[in-house]
């Protein structure tokens, strides 16, 4: 008996692209990329214990909460103001150009 196919729900596990990132993840995403960090470095900010638990932040399958953000901008060294808003990525790329 040959094995059912995968329903179109069960096809393709990866996350779809979304159209609008929300600012914390770029600014996230960004200081990753520029302190050679990995999703491992991030496990504790999440209190999570694999690095695809982190990638699921990162892609927002999982929500993030303050307390998760705020650990985050400690662990990047940043303000956590930066993280909370829109005006977060603005405030973050005047930072980025104001100490290249």
């Amino acid at each position: 008996m040959n094995p059912r196919p995968a329903s179109p729900a069960k096809r393709g596990t990866r996350a779809k692209p979304k159209e609008v990132v929300k600012p914390w993840i770029k600014i996230v995403l960004e200081e990753k990329r520029a302190r050679g960090l990995t999703n491992q470095d991030l496990q504790e900010a999440f209190d999570v214990s694999t690095s695809g638990a982190v990638s699921h932040y990162l892609t927002e399958r999982r929500q993030v909460t303050i307390e998760q953000l705020l650990n985050i901008a400690e662990i990047l060294e940043i303000d956590p103001i930066v993280l909370l808003g829109d005006k977060g990525l603005e405030l973050h790329k005047k930072f980025r150009k104001e100490n290249a």
